[in-house]
């Protein structure tokens, strides 16, 4: 149980010159009741000296009804008054409001005053929660029932006392999803009911998304050979899935992700044990990702809409495109397939008594396809028309703004990158490391049970996008951070005491870093700036009971 209420972060003006902030007010009940059954068998087969084999087969269930209710806060006198019929849901939907310059701002007890059961009542206002959600279909938005079936079949092998060692195996995984539509009212004020469980539900309540309705195999392959007592190398093949209710920004249905991982590589340990390296080149290939422009770019949901439609279109024509709904990244989903290519070094380094040593770098090469296909063409009709109407004897009204066309312009000549993908997850380079003492008791009692340690994150320049023949880059980072803590008994328990600092500083960056771009109305394209993240310290005292 939860509300998501906030109040504004930007600050308003009254008419009366009085700062204040605003906030919905609202509930939320979410529940997931699962049912989950496994089951395995095993069998080991030894009979072959140089060989043994070991046999796993297994099953599982699994149910999970999602339970979704919702309670928007509304103002009912006027349905009360008689001056009404019924509840308007964007009119009558309560909001509070926070002055600023309250004698009392801040304090417990005006927030305590704010809360429902506290908001008092008179000849215009009575306000109570109803189970309503005005931005969705229904108060019980998201409750479904999900069925999942797995069986699996795993062969895995020892050869010449554990020189050699193999792993294949085999998954068949099924899905099925039914989701909730509300039907039912109750009340004076006609709200939704309670949802109910799929199997105490009429019928018709709960409807099957056929698109949820799936199946897939997935394999999976892997030898491992010992070239000595300190080293293996190993070969690994695997396929991987998700199946996925998403549907593009125009409610154009995704399949599944489908994966496939190729990797080879060399692990081991030096024979003192003060260094330990694991080493891999691999292949990743994915197709149907979900990607999506919101973070990268700012083109908004009504600018979407925008460029769907003719501006002699309007909501509630039955030819009106509606964008997805939901979240941002939802009504700004596309699709794209992707391959990388690349290798992982991690070095693991003991080179003294109580330091450790830990340094792990990456190179991708992220080769992407994305599919904006669809986007192309909503902008090439938005261009098409507004050429007609501003052509002479066109109808004016008709023409697209200067700025939506520019904006859908730069859009596609960020995102439409193909070979190369755009975003942070395509840095070519990208590591960590960290370095971590532990004072020894021995040097000094004070010292005994203290650790210093300081880390960083490193990742490379990577492509914002492509426009005007001209390819963008930046937002590389390399971020450090340092702590120092101390453990000791006290009374029994042990007790820990830590000091640390996040974002300490960023050697790739002083002060400022590049996080995108923006095409001027001249053509020219600028970098857009931000400040490097700022320290961030925090002290922590833990107790072990």
């Amino acid at each position: 149980e939860r509300n998501d209420n906030a109040f504004d972060q930007t600050i308003s003006l009254d008419v009366n010159g009085r700062p204040y902030i605003d906030s919905n007010l609202d509930l939320k009940h979410f529940a997931n009741d699962v049912i989950a059954f496994r089951g395995s068998a095993v069998y080991k087969f030894d009979k072959v000296k140089w060989m043994e084999q070991t046999l796993v087969l297994s099953g599982e269930y699994r149910e999970d009804q999602q339970l979704n209710l919702r309670w928007q806060y509304m103002n009912v006198k006027n349905v009360e008054n008689g001056t009404a019929t019924a509840i308007n849901a964007s009119a009558d939907r309560a909001r509070l409001r926070l002055y600023l310059d309250d004698p009392a701002f801040y304090s417990r007890a005006l927030f305590d005053r704010m809360q429902g059961k506290n908001l008092p009542v008179t000849d215009i206002v009575h306000v109570v929660p109803l189970k309503y959600f005005a931005s969705g279909t229904s108060a019980a938005d998201g409750t479904e029932w999900r069925q999942a079936f797995a069986g699996s079949v795993s062969l895995s092998g020892r050869y010449f006392n554990g020189r050699l060692q193999s792993l294949i195996g085999a998954r068949r995984d099924f899905g099925r999803n039914f989701y909730y539509v509300a039907s039912r009212k109750e009340g004076r004020f006609n709200e939704d009911i309670a949802p109910p469980r799929k199997g105490s539900a009429l019928p018709g309540e709960y409807v099957e998304n056929m698109a949820l309705h799936l199946a897939n195999t997935s394999l999976t392959g892997g030898l491992t050979f010992a070239l000595n007592k300190h080293f293996n190398v190993y070969g690994i093949y695997s396929e991987s899935f998700r199946f996925q209710d998403a549907r593009t920004f125009d409610r154009e249905t995704i399949g599944p992700i489908d994966g496939v991982t190729k990797e080879i590589g060399i692990k081991g340990d030096l024979p003192n044990s003060r260094a330990s390296v694991n080493f891999g080149l691999f292949e990743i290939q994915r197709q149907n990702v979900v990607l999506s422009w919101n973070n990268i770019l700012s083109f908004s949901d009504s600018q979407t809409e925008d460029l769907m439609n003719p501006n002699n279109i309007l909501p509630g024509d039955p030819a009106y495109k509606y964008r997805e709904p939901g979240t941002a990244s939802a009504s700004r989903n596309y699709t794209g397939n992707e391959r990388s290519k690349g290798a992982d070094l991690t070095l693991l380094l003991r080179p003294l008594t109580g330091l450790q040593v830990r340094l792990t770098l990456a190179y991708a090469d992220v080769k992407g396809s994305p599919n904006l296909t669809s986007f192309r063409a909503y902008y090439d009709a938005a261009v098409a028309r507004t050429t007609t109407a501003l052509a002479p004897g066109g109808n004016t009204a008709l023409a697209e703004s200067p700025a939506l066309l520019a904006d859908a312009k730069n859009l596609l000549d960020s995102l439409y990158v193909v070979g190369t993908s755009v975003g942070s997850r395509a840095s070519a380079w990208s590591g960590s490391w960290i370095v971590d003492y532990a004072f020894p008791k021995e040097l000094w009692a004070p010292l005994t049970g203290v650790r210093v340690g300081v880390d960083g994150v490193y990742r490379d320049n990577y492509i914002f996008g492509r426009n005007n023949g001209e390819t963008l880059s930046g937002g590389a980072s390399h971020l450090v951070d340092a702590y120092i803590m101390r453990e000791q008994k006290l009374w029994g328990k042990l007790v820990r005491v830590r000091l640390g600092v996040k974002n300490l500083t960023d050697l790739a960056n002083d002060g400022i870093r590049k996080t995108s771009f923006t095409t001027m109305a001249n053509g020219t394209n600028v970098y857009r700036y931000s400040y490097v993240m700022p320290a961030q310290y925090d002290l922590t005292l833990s107790m072990k009971f």
